[in-house]
């Protein structure tokens, strides 16, 4: 990622009952102050979310708000921007038309962010603002982003993700369960709360939620309008008692009463109270004794994404965080498939042994392990479905799954690399596979070819090859292993498997395997 210069940057965020602009002065040591942060009503959700579209009038009112946000951006003399739209747009069947008259008239293009991405801004800005109180680097933590259009979930245990989830279900959509009976308003949010329930059940070494952390606009702006006090300078935090005391002093008024008695705009009020009844119903899963609510935008994540961008040794180590981040939500996928942890684990590590062997040879570039490593760790998840084509299954448990950093093309690339981790190398009868541009094709390919040796080498699942070292020969690959001691009598089952599974080695690289034990 390029270096992101100091000076002033602002970002657009299009949402889906308003559109925002934060203007933030990038200084120093990766870290900014707000100068302007802008704020208009536009429901763009309601069209999307009810039509399926968004309508003609809706598109020139989001394009005026554009305009206007531009002469500000004119008058601070703001050149560097970033527009994004989030599930306002995802899910309009017109989304690309909306974003080419956008641009025709403004100039301006917009990027429309996937769920996991959303994760990542306010995950890195929700970790700068609480750094290590109220428990959230220690414990288990619960990270509720609440969207008119979508709900976001993150469970960090000591400050590592486990998982993430996206939901189609936000405060936007709720409103129109509103008006019934309570039991039909339950029915539209039991999707979000059952699923998150029965992923918690699938990893019963997590344990309890301990740590409550939601991410709301709309709930910010009540707080304040109630006149609660900041525990710190961006940060809310309520008791339980406090929270049910809020809640009771809400929850049991009309739309219309709590727009006149809290002095909301008429658009948010609606989503204002669904915002609440969801924090209360989550609330309610954990053992968290308080909770904390972070006065964060999304368009001020973004900004505070971008000032890692500052400092180059800050953005290795970002870099470097987010990866542990990304293995760590690998791991606790794979937990949740009951994968054979010690052999994916220890494949995962030949297989980035030699891969860092070879990869100035033919030219890999470093961005490519990370694939390796996920799919490593991961080929095997498909066994809980069947072990029978058990890499096919991998493949579609992969595809399907959400891990934190990873967009779902990464996911794609990465179910493929498993998928060809046994059996048949790609073919072109593969439809997945052939849809991939050529330079993802052979990304699959050179890194599932080496996945496969990997795999072959703990092929009876009890890692007694502890290291492999590599040299690329003018006619051979010579791979020197370090056998436990006492296991040498399985050297020829391994040796056969290498040769079985060494197929694809050949073909890519040009080499065949010749495997030796080191002495």
């Amino acid at each position: 990622m390029r270096k992101r210069k100091q000076g002033l940057f602002a970002v657009i965020d299009i949402g889906s009952h308003s559109i925002r602009m934060t203007i933030g002065e990038i200084v120093r040591k990766g870290s900014f102050k707000t100068i302007e942060h802008l704020w208009v009503p536009v429901l763009i959700g309601r069209d999307t979310f009810s039509k399926g579209v968004v309508s003609n009038q809706t598109v020139r009112d989001l394009i005026n708000v554009i305009r206007q946000y531009q002469e500000v951006m004119k008058s601070y003399q703001v050149e560097d921007y970033k527009a994004i739209a989030t599930s306002s747009l995802r899910g309009a069947s017109n989304a690309d038309a909306v974003m080419e008259r956008v641009y025709n008239s403004t100039g301006i293009r917009i990027e429309v962010i996937e769920p996991i991405q959303e994760m990542e801004y306010y995950y890195y800005s929700v970790k700068k603002t609480l750094k290590d109180r109220y428990g959230f680097m220690q414990g288990n933590t619960l990270i509720l982003s609440i969207g008119g259009g979508s709900t976001l979930i993150m469970l960090l245990v000591n400050g590592k993700i486990a998982f993430t989830q996206s939901y189609n279900q936000g405060t936007l959509r709720l409103l129109r369960s509103y008006d019934l009976p309570e039991r039909y308003f339950d029915y539209a949010l039991s999707p979000v709360t059952l699923n998150f329930t029965n992923s918690l059940n699938n990893y019963p070494d997590i344990g309890l939620i301990d740590t409550f952390v939601v991410l709301n606009d709309d709930l910010i702006r009540l707080i304040e309008a109630i006149g609660e006090d900041r525990e710190v300078e961006e940060v809310f935090r309520f008791s339980s008692a406090r929270f049910k005391s809020i809640c009771g002093a809400v929850e049991d008024k009309t739309i219309e009463e709590i727009n006149k008695k809290y002095s909301l705009n008429e658009n948010v009020a609606g989503t204002t109270l669904m915002a609440l009844l969801m924090t209360k119903k989550f609330f309610a899963l954990t053992e968290a004794k308080d909770l904390i609510f972070p006065d964060l935008s999304m368009s001020q994540a973004v900004i505070e994404r971008e000032t890692y961008h500052d400092d180059e040794d800050n953005g290795q180590a970002v870099s470097e965080e987010l990866r542990e981040n990304i293995v760590s939500s690998a791991v606790y996928l794979g937990r949740k498939y009951r994968y054979a942890e010690d052999h994916s684990l220890h494949v995962t590590k030949l297989a980035l042994s030699i891969f860092d062997q070879i990869m100035d040879i033919y030219g890999m570039p470093f961005g490519e392990r990370l694939y390796l490593e996920v799919a490593g760790i991961l080929h095997d998840i498909g066994t809980f479905v069947n072990p029978s084509s058990h890499h096919k299954h991998s493949q579609v448990l992969i595809a399907s799954s959400e891990i934190f950093g990873l967009t779902q093309s990464d996911m794609n690339i990465i179910s493929l690399i498993a998928r060809y981790h046994r059996k048949s190398p790609p073919k072109p009868s593969h439809i997945e596979y052939m849809a991939l541009p050529m330079n993802l094709r052979v990304i699959v390919s050179r890194l599932s070819a080496i996945l496969r040796v990997a795999d072959a080498l703990d092929n009876i699942h009890t890692q007694i090859i502890e290291d492999v070292k590599v040299s690329i020969l003018d006619t051979r690959c010579e791979m020197l292993v370090k056998i436990k001691i006492g296991k040498i009598e399985y050297f020829d089952i391994i040796k056969n498997a290498v040769k079985s599974k060494g197929d694809l080695f050949e073909l890519f690289f040009g080499v065949p395997i010749s495997l030796e034990i080191k002495v």
